[in-house]
């Protein structure tokens, strides 16, 4: 059964993350306790775009951050 996770769960995955596990834990803890919901198609693809956006905005704000370093070594500071 594939679920999406709600909040982190230890020894399953983080929040936000669609991971498989047995379906009576699932079914009988993570949803019942409001930790996860059942992972349905539509949401499945959500979670991919949703992951792709993320992985492209952590990369250009690894670029930013690289550039912007680059620059400071580039000077010379005295203090």
């Amino acid at each position: 059964m594939k679920v999406l996770l709600l909040q982190n769960v230890k020894k399953v995955g983080q929040k936000n993350q669609i991971v498989e596990v047995k379906e009576g834990y699932g079914r009988n803890f993570l949803i019942k306790n409001g930790l996860a919901k059942s992972a349905t198609t539509n949401i499945q693809k959500g979670e991919t775009k949703q992951q792709i956006q993320k992985e492209n905005s952590n990369k250009k704000n690894l670029e930013n951050k690289l550039k912007t370093f680059s620059e400071i070594n580039k000077e010379k500071f005295i203090i």
